[in-house]
């Protein structure tokens, strides 16, 4: 049996996984060789993303509808292994994800909103530990009636 937060979970995972795949740089390349879903993704091409879910903490909001943040880590991958331009390659190609949640907070309209809860320009822990990353959270909320 499925639920409203597993539905519009599947969805937005989707449909991330489809914006990411087609996003451009300035130049109208491919702003990703390769893009990569879970955690425990083992990246080969760069510049790359990796992105995974983070836990869905529903909140109440009327005696008739419930809150469903979902939320996503967006982790960028940089080509360049150089200290100062990979951080500005990294940090850029980040700004292109914001851009893209911006300009369309419902998410093709599959949600409420969506919105950048955190931007970390230089991750500690990084996927890769030879390139630069730069990492995204972003929330994607509907307000759901219960089944």
């Amino acid at each position: 049996m499925t639920t409203y937060w597993v539905d519009q979970y599947l969805a937005i995972k989707a449909r991330l996984h489809e914006v990411l795949e087609q996003l451009n740089d300035s130049e109208g390349d491919p702003l990703f060789k390769a893009v990569y879903f879970g955690k425990k993704a083992e990246p080969k091409e760069f510049p790359a993303c990796v992105y995974w879910a983070l836990t869905v903490r529903p909140t109440v909001t009327t005696t008739q509808s419930s809150r469903y943040p979902i939320r996503f880590r967006v982790a960028v991958i940089s080509q360049d292994q150089h200290p100062d331009t990979g951080h500005i390659d990294a940090v850029t190609r980040l700004g292109v994800i914001g851009k893209a949640i911006v300009d369309d907070r419902q998410f093709g309209h599959l949600v409420h909103t969506s919105e950048i809860d955190e931007i970390d320009p230089e991750v500690e822990r990084r996927q890769v530990r030879t390139r630069h990353e730069a990492a995204v959270i972003l929330r994607f909320e509907n307000y759901m009636l219960p089944m």
